[in-house]
């Protein structure tokens, strides 16, 4: 039944250490900065002195300001990065406990999912928090730094490992899935640098050989790929096979994310699996990426290959200049 006038709904407040600052002056761009100062020449009728070239080139690559509210643990050790508002006035942000996510780098923002993973839940403990002005690129500190006391909510009933225990773990675990994870996206992208390669070959007068070794990398990365990621066509047919190093990893993070029990003999038991298989995986990935694709690359230049990813400056001195006459 509803209560009428009485009937109210409001969202809750934010979760975990709640932090207020107070800016004087919104930060600005040299841009605004500028405009601010021409605005008020207009008004008075005056000319605006045209900025030049170069003003307009820094005022173009200039980058965002941001106000960076830095966590830290007893230890001086960075916990988190939390960006604010950047206007004048009072400002209220929150963190919301954890560490940050470590999840690789993509072009695009990624999409809502199922299940949000959140980064390890940090241990009770007393922490600091400061305050600095991001100005393109440059960090001024704001103010002294604050110090603040995270305490468990209750007591548990149930044994278990201490909430230090529990965060050593979830740091580990997490350090361990950021390897893996962006090896999954750094083989995606040499994935990408192979087929570019052996595609522009076709356009190329350069001996066969060097497509041949392009495919023997790739086809090398698809194997990492696949004890990495698993065999997607095999599961949707529901069919099981070898257990790949990220499901292993996947069972103690949605073991532990949403807990501060643990984690238990099967949580540590997977990660320490994943950890042994992982180690050759990742051994074999560095010669490629260090080793094999730096030699290939070196070698499309001698015949004058178009670029593909992962090159720079095309050519030598020697691919480059006329054979009529000396180099210089």
């Amino acid at each position: 039944m509803a209560q009428g006038a009485a009937y109210y709904v409001a969202p809750n407040p934010p979760f975990g250490a709640v932090f207020t600052y107070y800016l004087r002056d919104e930060l600005k761009t040299a841009q605004e900065q500028r405009r601010e100062a021409e605005k008020k020449l207009e008004e008075t009728g005056d000319d605006t002195p045209y900025p030049g070239w170069d003003a307009l080139r820094r005022e173009e690559i200039e980058q965002p300001p941001a106000i960076v509210l830095t966590v830290r643990d007893d230890a001086g050790q960075v916990v988190r990065y939390i960006e604010g508002p950047i206007e004048a006035g009072f400002h209220r942000v929150a963190w919301d406990l954890r560490y940050a996510q470590s999840t690789p780098w993509t072009p695009e923002p990624a999409g809502p999912s199922y299940i949000e993973i959140p980064g390890p839940l940090a241990a009770p403990g007393t922490y600091t928090v400061s305050l600095a002005a991001r100005v393109n690129g440059q960090m001024t500190e704001l103010g002294s730094p604050q110090t603040f006391n995270v305490k468990p909510l209750r007591q548990r009933g149930l044994p278990g490992a201490t909430p230090e225990e529990m965060t050593a773990f979830a740091l580990r675990l997490d350090a361990l899935n950021r390897e893996v994870t962006g090896a999954g996206a750094g083989i995606e992208a040499l994935l990408t640098e192979t087929a570019a390669i052996q595609e522009t070959l076709l356009r190329a007068r350069a001996a066969d050989d060097l497509r041949l070794r392009a495919r023997n990398i790739e086809l090398e990365l698809l194997e990492l790929q696949l004890r990495l990621e698993g065999n997607e066509t095999r599961s949707l047919y529901s069919e099981e096979g070898p257990v790949s190093i990220e499901r292993r990893l996947e069972v103690a993070v949605m073991g532990i994310f949403r807990s501060t029990y643990g984690p238990t003999p099967t949580h540590q038991r997977s990660v320490e699996i994943a950890d042994s298989q992982f180690a050759e995986v990742k051994s074999r990935l560095l010669r490629i990426s260090d080793s094999d694709l730096p030699a290939l690359r070196r070698d499309l230049d001698t015949p004058g290959v178009p670029w593909t990813p992962g090159r720079t400056v095309q050519g030598s001195e020697q691919a480059s200049c006329p054979r009529a006459r000396p180099c210089v």
